[in-house]
Order: C-alpha cells, then structure tokens, then sequence
C-alpha cells in the first residue's frame, strides 16, 4: 500500500480532521511562545512598505496622494503587490514554522525576496480573480480568497509550479470548504476587532492567524521522512509483518501512526506519558491504534514488528527512556527519531539483543528534501556521502 507524499495529499483523500476547538487552542499555545519574532517581522514590514511607498510616490511625481490619476494609481497598486508578494509569503512560512514548533526570527520576511517576479505575478493574477468576485455580489471573491489561500506556501514550500500549486489549493480547500469559511470567518472577526482597537490588536492577532494558517497548512513531513529512512537502511522491513508500538503521542508521532498503518501495519499500540494526548491521536485513526498507559509498555512489546520512539527521551540533556526490550526478537526493527546522540541508549540496547536498529539522521534528511526543493528547485539525493557531511557538524 503506498503512502501519500506528505499529509496534503492524505487530506485530499478526507483523512484530515478538522478539530476547531483543538486547532484553537493549539494556535493560542504555540503563538504565546514565539509572538516577539511576529511583532519584530510586522514592524519590519510596516517600516519598509512606507519606505518602499515614499519611492514610488517619488518615481511618479505624486505631490497629493489623494489626488493620484487612475492610470497611475494602477501602476503604483501593481508594483506594490510585487513588493509585498514576498514578505506575505514570509509571514505565511513563519506561520507554518511556528505551528510545527520551529524557530522563527524577524528577518524571516526577507527570504523569499529572490523570488519577487514569481510570487508577484501570482499575486497580481489572484487579486485580479478576487476583484472581480467582488463585484460580482461580494461572495464570489470571498470564495476566491478562500479556495487560493494555500497558493504561495505550496509555491515555495512545496515548490509546486504555479497553476500546479493553486489548482491544489482549490482541490483541498473545496474538500473541506465549510471548515475554511469557518476558519476565515474567524480570520474576518478577528481583523475587524484589530481595526476597532485602532490597530493595536494586530500585534496578537495577526500572529495568531498565521499560525492557525500554519497550523492547517502545515505538512512537517515527518511521514514520508520516516518511511524513506526505513526504506533505506533497513529495506528488508515491512510494516505488515506484525503489530507496532509508538511512543510518544506529539506532531512526528501523528504522521509516523498514519505511515505504519498506510503500510499495512494491522495494528499500532500508541502510548504517551500523558494518557489523554494519545487517546486524543487515537481518535484521529480509529480501532487499529490501541492506546495504553505508559507504565505499561513492556507488557505491550513482545511479538511486535516494530518499536518506534518519538520522544526526547534519549535525546542529549533529556533522561533515557527506560524500557525492557528482552523480549524483542531479532526480527524486531527498533528505530528512534532522535540523532543527538545518533546511538541513542535504545538502540544500544536493541543492537545489544540483536534487533535490527535504525537511528534518526536519516529521517532528518529525508524530511529536509521537499523544503529544500521548495527553496532551490532541487531535490537532494540522501545517501552515505550526506550522511557522512551531516554527522561532521554534529
């Protein structure tokens, strides 16, 4: 059974879930933590779009702003929308790096400059469509600005190619359209209560809101990284050759759960050191997961195919996951997504008894490709020469 390239492709098939509450209050969190970075790129993009504005008015001789000819005013419209077609993209790309829990920094608005041409015709086409939709009694534009939400990230991110990309986004906003004007309607209010507050309000909200586009958006890759990873160095493995345990119930253990049961694994024991996070996960995947209490994994490990720990445990200044894998056999594929240090204590342990082992570098690089091809318009090879250079640098 193959599985979807990323978890895009496994919500156009209806396997994503929609949980507003949850997805709420999972924004609320990840906001609070990195909301400085926002506020730093929003008073770095004001600053250079008044910059940016003042040499424009320049260029065109406009001494009354108010007083600007159509022709003229058009021109000045358009170029604006190539400037800003970048840095949108920017917030966009610190809102999905945000909600998968990576580091953002001000400066982050800056990268996608290198690719102002691209990204401001697609702008300009999308504008255009939404204009028009809203001349056409309002609601049509604001299907459009729906339905096209997703261009840019998937444009950049993804490096799908332009039409590629916003016939994408209409496919997965269509197939969950109710939710997206949910979610927008929220974006809407949010917008409006910012304005009431004479603009103060934008400094929470606006993070906000493109952190809950991130967090929807968001494809961490995590899946496909470890499915590759597994391919590679352990290629005689097979998900369906007996059941598998997780541990750990956070983002990778979501995508890595979707993976083993895409592969056939006819059941995934899921546990996590809090009970109601992996019952939570479980609900997502149905009857095929069993969760169980943390205290009890090594009565869950005997006779499994594949142990897999998502956790920081292990992890250089974390605590060792304490786990009894003498029951294991060495058919048993033990693999843990940290690589610092590359020889956790559980794969020691596994190697010890004999299980087959594989360490988390490779996941790593495997997950890096499709953001690297994203930037540069190549897809990197991983094989022992990457593997070699990264482990210099650990």
């Amino acid at each position: 059974m193959s599985t979807p390239k990323n978890r895009l492709e496994a919500a156009l098939n209806g396997q994503y879930i929609f949980d507003i509450k949850a997805l709420l209050k999972e924004t609320h969190a990840h906001t609070k933590t990195q909301i400085l970075p926002f506020i730093g790129a929003m008073l770095l993009a004001f600053a250079g779009v008044m910059v940016f504005g003042m040499i424009l008015l320049s260029v065109f001789e406009v001494t009354n702003p108010l007083e600007i000819a159509p022709s003229t005013a058009l021109q000045i419209e358009v170029l604006l929308m190539f400037f800003l077609a970048p840095i949108m993209t920017g917030f966009l790309i610190m809102g999905i790096r945000n909600a998968t829990q990576k580091n953002i920094k001000p400066l982050d608005i800056m990268a996608y400059f290198p690719r102002i041409f691209i990204l401001g015709l697609i702008s300009v086409f999308i504008s255009f469509w939404i204009s028009v939709g809203f001349q056409l009694f309002i609601l049509p534009g604001l299907y459009i600005w729906v339905v096209t939400s997703l261009v840019l990230p998937l444009l950049v991110d993804k490096g799908y190619k332009p039409f590629d990309a916003i016939k994408l986004s209409f496919m997965l906003t269509n197939k969950y359209l109710s939710s997206f004007l949910f979610i927008h309607g929220i974006i809407i209010l949010l917008v409006i209560s910012s304005v009431l507050t004479y603009g103060i309000l934008f400094f929470s909200t606006v993070p906000f809101m493109l952190t809950l586009k991130g967090k929807i958006y968001a494809d961490n890759t995590d899946g496909i990284g470890f499915l590759n990873n597994l391919t590679q160095l352990a290629p005689d493995w097979k998900a369906d050759l007996g059941p598998a345990v997780v541990l750990g119930a956070g983002g990778a253990s979501r995508s890595i759960v979707y993976s083993l049961l895409n592969e056939g694994a006819p059941r995934v024991i899921l546990t996590n050191r809090t009970y109601e996070r992996a019952k939570k996960l479980s609900n997502i995947f149905g009857e095929k997961v069993l969760v169980i209490n943390w205290e009890n994994i090594n009565k869950h490990i005997s006779g499994i195919n594949t142990l897999v720990n998502t956790t920081t445990l292990g992890m250089v200044g974390s605590s060792n996951l304490e786990i009894d894998l003498s029951t294991l056999s060495s058919n048993t594929l033990v693999t843990d997504i940290v690589y610092n240090p590359l020889k956790t204590p559980l794969l020691e342990d596994a190697n010890r008894i004999g299980c087959k082992t594989v360490d988390g570098l490779g996941m790593l690089l495997h997950q890096a490709v499709p953001g690297f091809k994203g930037w540069f318009g190549v897809e990197p090879k991983v094989d022992s020469a990457l593997r070699d250079r990264v482990l210099l640098e650990l």
